[in-house]
């Protein structure tokens, strides 16, 4: 008596051992490629923001030498912490009082905190800093505090910008 043997059939797809070790090649790769990418979104955001803050800065100037009259660059909170946005205001009257908005801005996002050593930067009708000297403004890892460049404002009202060569914090 012959027997006969059933023929197996193809087999179409995955295993489930072929499925798990695929699943866990993601999964690795996934846990590696994340905070890469998460810290080049942070970076992404800090440097948007520092370009942001330049261009005000070089606005204030700008305005400054085309009006012949005194511009400021502040924040619009009213203290050091400029994370809620800043403003380019003209003292059209001559009297002090920066009563013209000229431009307005705010981080790009809220992941970024930004902290000055002052409440605003005076361009006088020359192009130079009036007060303070020594302006500076900090853009920070809004989380961990660590700060992430660094603006500064020499008197002749030149903007340099760079990322510090040590991670300090935030105040």
């Amino acid at each position: 008596m012959r027997i006969l043997y059933k023929r197996r059939a193809e087999q179409h797809g995955f295993s489930l051992v072929e499925m798990i070790i695929a699943l866990a090649i993601v999964a690795i790769s996934l846990a590696i490629g994340i905070p890469q990418i998460a810290s080049a979104m942070q970076r992404s955001s800090a440097t948007a923001t520092v370009n942001t803050l330049v261009a005000a800065l070089n606005k204030a100037r700008f305005e400054a030498a085309r009006r012949g009259q005194h511009v400021v660059l502040q924040s619009t909170s009213g203290g050091n912490d400029w994370s809620s946005g800043w403003g380019v205001y003209a003292d059209t009257s001559g009297d002090g009082t920066f009563n013209e908005l000229v431009t307005q801005d705010k981080p790009g996002s809220q992941a970024v905190g930004v902290v000055a050593n002052n409440v605003r930067v005076e361009f006088n009708p020359v192009a130079a800093v009036q007060q303070p000297l020594g302006f500076s403004i900090l853009v920070c890892d809004a989380r961990s505090k660590a700060v992430l460049r660094t603006i500064q404002v020499a008197a002749s009202g030149t903007v340099s910008n760079w990322v510090p060569a040590s991670s300090g914090k935030c105040p």
